[in-house]
C-alpha cells in the first residue's frame, strides 16, 4: 500500500515535471519570435537558464520542506497509532483479503512463541476458523502454533486502502471471563463448606436425572443421612470442630462415590446421596464403608461419630413435581432408624425390593 509521504513525492515530482516542459515551452516561443541576433539570443538564454535554475531550486526546496512535515506528521500519526494499539486489551491483526497477517498489536503478539517477523506472512486461519467477511461479533477458539488454545470472542471488520481490501480482525480472550462465571455458578450450586451441592443444585440435578431415566428407566438408590448427636459434638467442642466433622464426611463421602453420583449437603448436619443405576445391595456397600471411615478417622478431639440413615431404591420415572415422595419415603426410613438406637441405616428392602415410582 502507498502512504501519504510516497503520494506527496509522486506529486511534487508530477508537477514539477509539468511546470518545466511549460516553461521551457513559452521560452522556445519567445526567443524564437524576438531575438534573432544570434549573440544576443546567446546571452539571453543563458540568463533564462540560470533564472530557471534559480527558480527550479527554490522549488524544489520548497517541495522537499512540505514533504519533509508529511513525513513527520506521518510518523507521529503511526506512532500514536501504535501506542493505542498497544495500550488494547484486544488482540488485532491486520490481514489481506486472504488472510495473510501484515501487523499486529503487542497483546496478539504474546499469544504466539514466534518472534514478529516470523508470524507475520503467515495466514490467520492457522489459529481461528473464522469467515473475514462477516462483520458479527462470533465466539471462536484460539489456537497459537504450539497448540495451546483458549476460548475467545472475535469481531472482523473490512477497510479499504487505494482500492485493496483488508481486514481488522479483533480478538478478545475469555478465558478470565469464563473462569469468573463458573466459580460464580459454582458459589451459588456448591455448599461453601463441604463442597457439595446445596439443595436447590441437588434437586436440579435430580430434575435431570428424571428426564434421564424418562429415556432408559433405570432405577437408582437414594440415601439421606444424618451425624448422630451434631448438637452435642458442637455443644461441647465448639462449632469450629463442628466444621471439621462436616468436611472430614463429605471428604469421605466425595472418596467413596463415582463421578456420576450426586452429592448433597441438604442442611445443618444432613446429606443426600444419589446413586444412579445402581441397586440398593451396591449401594449399601457404599454407604457401610462410608459409615466406617467415618468413625475411625483421625480428628483433632478423640471422638468416633456415627451417623444414622434412610436408603431406598426408586425407580426415577414421572412428573418432577413429586420427587418430595422419593425425600420423604428416605426421611421415613431415617427416622426410623434414629428411632431403632441410631448408626445405623434402614432401607425399603422387604423379602421381595419395593421400588418408589416418582409419578
Amino acid at each position: 500500500m502507498k502512504n501519504s509521504v510516497t503520494i506527496k513525492k509522486e506529486t511534487v515530482f508530477k508537477l514539477s515535471t509539468a511546470w518545466i516542459t511549460l516553461f521551457l515551452t513559452l521560452v522556445g516561443f519567445y526567443v524564437f519570435y524576438n531575438f534573432p541576433d544570434k549573440k544576443q539570443l546567446l546571452n539571453n538564454l543563458i540568463f533564462l537558464f540560470f533564472l530557471f535554475l534559480l527558480f527550479t531550486i527554490i522549488n524544489l526546496l520548497i517541495s522537499l520542506r512540505s514533504v519533509k512535515k508529511t513525513e513527520l506528521l506521518y510518523k507521529e500519526n503511526n506512532q500514536i497509532y501504535e501506542k493505542i494499539s498497544n495500550m488494547s486489551s484486544q488482540g488485532i491483526f491486520l490481514t489481506t483479503s486472504r488472510g495473510v497477517i501484515r501487523d499486529l498489536n503487542i497483546k496478539a503478539q504474546s499469544w504466539f512463541y514466534e518472534e514478529r517477523a516470523n508470524i507475520l506472512g503467515k495466514t490467520i486461519f492457522r489459529n481461528i476458523d473464522c469467515d473475514l467477511k462477516t462483520g458479527k461479533k462470533s465466539n471462536v477458539v484460539f489456537y497459537n502454533d504450539m497448540g495451546s488454545h483458549f476460548q475467545a470472542e472475535i469481531q472482523i471488520k473490512a477497510i479499504e486502502c487505494h482500492s485493496e481490501k483488508h481486514y481488522v480482525i479483533f480478538v478478545e480472550d475469555q478465558t478470565d471471563r469464563i473462569n469468573k462465571e463458573n466459580h460464580l455458578k459454582k458459589m451459588a450450586s456448591e455448599d461453601p463448606l463441604t463442597g457439595l451441592l446445596n439443595r436447590r443444585s441437588f434437586l436440579h440435578e435430580l430434575h435431570k436425572e428424571i428426564e434421564r431415566s424418562n429415556r432408559i428407566g433405570l432405577t437408582c438408590t437414594m440415601a439421606l443421612l444424618d451425624i448422630d448427636h451434631f448438637k452435642n459434638i458442637n455443644d461441647t467442642y465448639g462449632h469450629d470442630f463442628g466444621d471439621e466433622v462436616l468436611k472430614a464426611f463429605s471428604v469421605i463421602i466425595k472418596r467413596n462415590s463415582r463421578q456420576l453420583d450426586i452429592l448433597c449437603r441438604y442442611g445443618g448436619e444432613e446429606f443426600v446421596l444419589l446413586f444412579p443405576h445402581t441397586d440398593l445391595e451396591s449401594s449399601m456397600n457404599v454407604l457401610e464403608r462410608i459409615k466406617s471411615e467415618f468413625y475411625y478417622f483421625s480428628y483433632s478431639h478423640h471422638i468416633r461419630p456415627t451417623f444414622s440413615g434412610g436408603a431406598i431404591m426408586a425407580e426415577l420415572k414421572g412428573d418432577k413435581a413429586h420427587v418430595d415422595l422419593l425425600l420423604k419415603e428416605a426421611d421415613v426410613l431415617l427416622y426410623k432408624a434414629k428411632e431403632s438406637g441410631r448408626n445405623r441405616i434402614e432401607t425399603n428392602c422387604s423379602p421381595k425390593i419395593k421400588l418408589i415410582r416418582v409419578s
